[in-house]
């Protein structure tokens, strides 16, 4: 067996920023920026969300057929859990999961809230491994050990780290360079709750366009300028899609407040990128979308986002709506969050969208161009 050290690890990971290394030798790829994590961090769920690999995958050449790792989970503290919980009581939680199970159950759909590493070879999806603290074995079927290409997701929302990557084999880095997307946005960007994480649409995306994608998800989030803190000193994307205000619409109550928030977060977008082709999802499908919150109704806030990202030249809108199935079994919990089913539905008709309208200049699908801009 041939074991990785860990600056040749660091050097098969993609769509990580950073990594930290901890006393133990074991490595966490990290999503977002330092100064975006400072910011995550007073908030338990926020700060937990922003240490998972989501969209973070390792990927080697190898003519070996297997290949083993050393994983371990973070787990919540005491103190962490009681600031996730707040103020809610157990039987409310036990009343909130109850009432999801039967959104579940009536839509004829299936929770999966279980985490994988997802395994492909030659681009191919073979199985997924269940995660679990210790060391972690997959079988590559390559009986005849020629030299195929690996490719590892890593989980969506459970932060942890790894260590003692091994090879039965001869191996050596991935040679194809490809263009950079970013994508920011909420729980259903992240991957709530795709179950593995190489079909939440994002992953599904970036494979349908030939790029890597950044993916700045994270549940709850709503639009704010804040969550830009650091990209100055990234390079600059190919892509970019944005995907906020499911959340705006449900969670904040004041329409002037949304508005504001929405203002400067692409007033701060435009000052980063303003000649990069950037793609608006507008809200997607949700089973309450016609009831009326304290901000408005979900077509308000909708129509808000629309008029104020709308007024930027490299900014096209997506409608969610359109792009998003109006069926409950689509989604995982029967009503917001899509299961594999729904993602993929969006992800198909995201990359029409996008193919069919990128400038040529953009257009890598076209001209057969594979620009590679590094995450620095």
């Amino acid at each position: 067996m041939r074991t990785l050290s860990a600056a040749e690890l660091v050097g098969c990971m993609v769509n990580s920023i950073s990594h930290r290394e901890d006393e133990e030798e074991y490595l966490t790829f990290l999503r977002f920026t330092d100064r975006q994590i400072q910011v995550y961090e007073p908030n338990a769920q926020f700060h937990q969300m922003s240490l998972c690999s989501s969209g973070v995958y390792l990927t080697l050449d190898t003519n070996g057929d297997e290949l083993s790792l050393s994983c371990k989970i973070a787990e919540l503290n005491p103190i962490e859990l009681v600031q996730v919980k707040g103020d809610v009581t157990f039987g409310q939680i036990l009343h909130t999961l109850g009432e999801t199970l039967k959104n579940v159950i009536w839509a004829g759909g299936q929770l999966d809230i279980s985490q994988h590493f997802d395994l492909y070879i030659d681009d191919v999806y073979i199985n997924s491994v269940s995660i679990g603290s210790g060391q972690l074995t997959f079988s590559l079927p390559n009986p005849e050990h020629e030299w195929v290409n690996v490719k590892i997701w890593f989980p969506l929302y459970k932060p942890l780290s790894v260590r003692q990557v091994s090879i039965n084999g001869e191996w050596r880095n991935t040679s194809e360079k490809r263009p950079v997307l970013y994508a920011f946005g909420d729980s259903i960007t992240q991957g709530f709750v795709a179950g593995k994480p190489s079909f939440c649409y994002i992953a599904q995306l970036a494979e349908l366009l030939g790029y890597n994608a950044l993916n700045q998800g994270i549940g709850g989030a709503m639009f704010d300028p804040i969550i830009l803190d650091g990209f100055e000193n990234l390079a600059v994307p190919d892509l970019i899609t944005v995907a906020y205000g499911t959340n705006d619409w449900s969670g904040n109550p004041s329409y002037e407040k949304i508005k504001e928030q929405i203002t400067l977060f692409f007033v701060r977008l435009h000052q980063l990128y303003p000649n990069v082709p950037t793609y608006v999802l507008t809200p997607i499908w949700r089973t309450d979308m016609d009831d009326i919150q304290a901000s408005g109704t979900f077509t308000s806030i909708t129509q808000l986002i629309c008029d104020i990202a709308g007024a930027y030249s490299p900014v096209q809108i997506i409608e969610g709506l359109k792009i998003s199935p109006r069926n409950p079994a689509f989604y995982a919990d029967g009503s917001l969050h899509p299961n594999i089913s729904g993602f993929s539905y969006m992800a198909s008709r995201l990359f029409k969208a996008i193919k069919d309208s990128l400038p040529a200049s953009h257009n890598h699908l076209c001209n057969g161009l594979r620009i590679s801009v590094p995450i620095l």
